[in-house]
Formats: C-alpha cells, structure tokens, sequence
C-alpha cells in the first residue's frame, strides 16, 4: 500500500480485463514476464555501464524476485498493473456518476525535456506543484468540479531526451480551467521541433464522450513509457509513429528513477480525495 493515498484498497472492475496494450489492462501472465526481462536487461545494462551498476542490480534482483514485497515499485509492471486496475475503476465509476460528464484531457507544459542522465535530478512532486500552481492561477479554486492527473513520458528516439507530460480526467468548471491555462506562458503553443511543420499542442481536451471503456482511464496511468521516432515521413508531413521499447541505457536509467518514487509523487489530486480507498469529490 502506497503510504498516505489508500490507494491499496480502491476496487477492481470485473470488466476491466484487457489484452496487453498502452491503452488497455496488461494480462498476469503477461506482466509475469515483462519483470523478469526488465530484470535481464538491466543486467546487461550493469555490464556495459559500470558507473551505473550498483544501482541496476540492486533493482534487477527486486525486480526478478520471487518477492512480492520486493516488487513493490513503480518500475514493476506487476505492481503498476494493479494500481491501473484500481485507479481505472474508479475513474470509470465517477464518470458513471456525473450528469455533467467528464472529460479526458493531456497537458505538455514548456520546459519538461529531459536527457537520460539528467532524469536523476527530475522530482515529480516538485512537477506537480508547478501544475497545481498553474491549475490555481487558472480559477481551480473557485471553480466547481474535480480533475485527477498522473505524470507520463516519453522517449524521443531521434533526439534521445524524454518528453515529460500529464494525462488526467476533468470535470465540472475544471474543463474551463484548463482553456484558461492557454493563456499561461508554459501552455501557448510552441514550435514543433526536429524539423517537423507546425506547433505543440500543450492543451487538448477531449470534447466528446469517451468511448470504448474503459481504455480512456486506464491510459492515465501507464506502466511504462514508450520511445518513438517524431518528427517528419517520406511524404514531408508529421508522423506519430507506433510506440516501441526505450533503447538502453536510456530505458534502465528510466527505471532507475521511476524506482525512486511513490503511486502519489506522480498523481495530482484536485478538489479529489481518497476515503476507504475511493475517490470522493470535495
């Protein structure tokens, strides 16, 4: 149980069994073995990276333990696809419960670009301070309604650096807070980088009810970040290739950090609360 979110104890959907995908609820057996080959390529990563090989053992063994209290980490795709379950769950519960139905939403604050080496230094509570301060300058204060926000990434395979964002679910007046975060300085568009025409898109919402549940939840919290090549396809257009495995080391220096931290360093609450391990509005 993650210390202070009761996070434990929220209850799992019967319906919320899906193939293993981004977007959908990764299988036991699957997970089973996605640890274990974490594990081995953490290893090899040990070898070719001496600097870096206390800390990559110590979190191999953990991770290809027999142990379900060593696996307790948010590198664990065990650990992290229960948490999805759970979290998932409940989000679809409170979009069942809510007239004014809620939104899907992803933010890409200015600024969040990381090299491998320089993750070590990255705390996503200090992140999500920002994103609260951001959200309150917003109105969230005084506005009715709730949002819940989890800290996601991903690796650029052309560039190397990994992109840091947040997906969440709104609803109520926080819709109209995010639109109000365009005119922030850290959410006006930006230039597209790696050669490729056009802007970011540092505030989009989903507008129309979301379909094909409960994929939508469950994409706000990920167990893993993906790495894609972006930037511009044979025809000269922007691609969004499909999403493929963090080459090492990048990938095991990815885990390395996401190790250091709790399910609640990456999730923000907003005019949310957990009691008896549910999520209740304020």
């Amino acid at each position: 149980m993650m210390p202070g979110t009761g996070i434990k104890d929220l209850r799992r959907p019967k319906k919320c069994r899906s193939p293993v995908g981004m977007y959908e609820i990764e299988t036991k057996p699957r997970t089973k073995l996605d640890d274990p080959e974490r594990a081995q390529k953490l290893r090899k990563t040990a070898a070719e990276h001496p600097n870096l090989a206390p800390a990559l053992l110590e979190l191999a063994d953990r991770l290809g333990s027999k142990s379900i209290r060593r696996r307790q980490t948010l590198a664990s795709r065990q650990y992290m696809r229960k948490h999805r379950i759970r979290i998932g769950g409940e989000l679809w519960r409170l979009y069942d419960l809510f007239k004014q139905t809620p939104r899907t939403f992803t933010l890409m604050p200015a600024g969040l670009t990381f090299a491998p080496y320089q993750l070590a230094g990255v705390d996503p509570r200090r992140l999500n301070n920002q994103v609260r301060a951001d959200l309150n300058r917003a109105g969230a204060g005084s506005a009715d309604g709730w949002m819940l926000l989890c800290l996601d990434g991903e690796h650029d395979l052309r560039s190397g650096l990994f992109h840091i964002h947040f997906h969440g679910l709104a609803q109520g007046g926080m819709l109209e807070v995010l639109d109000r975060l365009r005119k922030q300085r850290r959410y006006k568009p930006q230039p597209v980088s790696l050669g490729a025409t056009g802007k970011t898109t540092p505030v989009y919402i989903c507008r129309k009810p979301l379909t094909d549940l409960p994929k939508p939840l469950t994409y706000i919290v990920k167990s893993y970040w993906p790495s894609r090549a972006r930037g511009l396809g044979d025809s000269g257009t922007r691609v969004k290739p499909r999403p493929q495995r963090i080459p090492e080391p990048a990938h095991s220096q990815w885990l390395l950090w996401i190790d250091q931290w709790r399910l609640k360093d990456i999730i923000l609450l907003v005019k949310l609360r957990v009691v008896n391990g549910r999520l209740v509005p304020r």
